[in-house]
């Protein structure tokens, strides 16, 4: 009799593979991979290069050269 209880928690241990599943599901439709496209690229690109410019002409300033004060003698 101690089969039994053997048996029983093989069987169930074994019932989820053994059923069958649910294989009438509906399917989901597929679309195929979408990009962002050649113009986010390209306005990407030159906002890039434009930040690019900017930092160079800025780390570029370099102070300007105070000039003596050239006007009438008070």
């Amino acid at each position: 009799m101690a089969l039994v209880p053997y048996a029983v928690g093989w069987l169930v241990g074994w019932a989820p593979l053994l059923l069958p599943l649910d294989a009438t599901a509906s399917p989901q439709p597929e679309y195929p991979q979408q990009s962002s496209g050649i113009a986010s690229d390209l306005v990407g690109g030159f906002f890039a290069v434009g930040l690019l410019m900017l930092l160079y002409y800025l780390l570029n300033l370099k102070p300007k050269r105070h000039e003596p004060y050239e006007g009438p003698n008070d």
